[in-house]
């Protein structure tokens, strides 16, 4: 639901703040690649030697991971610019490949990760774990997102981590109006729809009448 998730936003937003605060210094550090013309991010952990190939929509460039230290190895570029930059493994450096509009810089992984239900990704999860750097606690705790929910409740759950020193699963409820005006669910949409339709095409109608009969069946 789109209004869940930007509740989920605005909260992590709130923690991450404090967070920061509290955690200036011992936070680790990644990688992240910023590319394509829509600006996609991937970050990579530091802690593990690995190579990365990334299809940026113009050149598949491959990152190398090793020793904490990342960079541009056997670009496809025709300069090869992006290689001369060398090893980057200190906060805020930089390399850039313009011809495969790709930025790769070191970055402090204080920030805030948030995932939704990844059920649908529970077969390829070992790569989302690696690309996220997170630790096998991490990865029970998102496995678990809306395994064992209160049917009774109008709830979604979110996992959110923050520099890699605190995580948890959090359930964000909203009100029944709210849920029957943003459900993505298609037989709510249609039982929504349906009753608006006897009530002179009113969905504010519709959506309040529902959601007293909800809280009446409680």
């Amino acid at each position: 639901m789109n209004l869940v998730f930007a509740a989920v936003i605005l909260a992590a937003a709130a923690v991450l703040l404090l967070v920061r605060k509290a955690n200036q210094t011992g936070a680790p550090l990644c990688a992240e690649l910023i590319y394509g013309d829509s600006n996609t991010r991937l970050t990579f952990p530091l802690e593990k030697d690995a190579d990365y190939d990334v299809d940026t929509g113009y050149l598949t460039v491959h990152i190398r991971i090793q020793d904490g230290a990342a960079r541009f190895v056997d670009s496809p570029c025709p300069d090869h610019i992006c290689e001369s930059f060398g090893w980057l493994s200190e906060e805020d450096q930089t390399a850039t490949c313009l011809p495969a509009r790709a930025v790769l810089s070191i970055i402090n992984n204080s920030d805030c990760k948030i995932l939704l239900d990844q059920r649908k990704y529970m077969n390829k999860f070992d790569q989302i774990q690696a690309l996220l750097g997170l630790t096998e606690k991490e990865k029970g705790q998102i496995l678990s997102i809306n395994m064992a929910n209160n049917p009774s409740r109008l709830y979604k759950e979110v996992w959110i981590g923050l520099g890699g020193t605190q995580s948890a699963v959090y359930a964000t409820e909203v009100s029944a109006e709210e849920y029957l005006a943003y459900t993505t669910e298609e037989t709510e949409k249609v039982e929504v729809y349906r009753l608006a339709e006897k009530l002179g095409d009113d969905i504010e109608a519709a959506i309040r009448q529902l959601a007293e009969r909800r809280r009446n069946k409680e």
